[in-house]
């Protein structure tokens, strides 16, 4: 058997320690939350409560406001959802602090827009996708920041993201 150092003994158990600790705050770190609930039944409030950022939950809502932003190309030469293959849509959940991103080359979201005059007003899913804080997440404060405004919510109101995009 070799001699080992005690140099080499710090820098083993350091490397079983640093390991360890990856392995819990990844453990720890895992969000819970499956289900986010039905936006549009009961109090919504309460349901919000129970969110946590970063979670890959289910969610049942509609969206409520008339107004939506796009981002993203329409492909002009192309013909049904694929047209919206680029584009995604911000739309604002009833009267919640909820901005879904709805990618427009989905069949339903595709059909429902162009079905009811280029509005997605009414429009109902029910998806899992990823729930974000816009005041936690460095990446999203922007994002948050300009969506207030566009909905007309208060510059200090709480803002949940909830993207329904699949991750690739």
């Amino acid at each position: 058997m070799a001699y080992v150092t005690p140099f080499g003994r710090v820098v083993a158990v350091f490397a079983v320690v640093f390991a360890l600790a990856v392995i819990g705050y990844t453990v720890l770190s895992r969000s819970t939350l499956e289900d986010c609930g039905d936006l549009d039944a009961g109090d919504v409030n309460a349901t919000l409560a129970t969110w946590e950022h970063d979670a890959r939950c289910r969610l049942k809502a509609s969206v409520g406001a008339a107004k939506t932003i796009s981002m993203g190309k329409v492909a002009s030469g192309a013909d049904g959802p694929e047209r919206f293959a680029g584009l995604r849509f911000f739309a604002r959940l009833g009267d919640a602090p909820v901005v879904a991103i709805l990618p427009g080359n989905q069949p339903e979201v595709y059909a429902w827009y162009t079905a009811h005059e280029d509005q997605l007003v009414g429009y109902r899913f029910d998806v899992k996708g990823h729930l974000i804080n816009a005041d936690q997440d460095v990446g999203y404060r922007g994002l948050g920041k300009g969506l207030r405004k566009k909905f007309g919510m208060p510059a200090d109101a709480p803002l949940w993201i909830f993207d329904t995009a699949p991750e690739e």
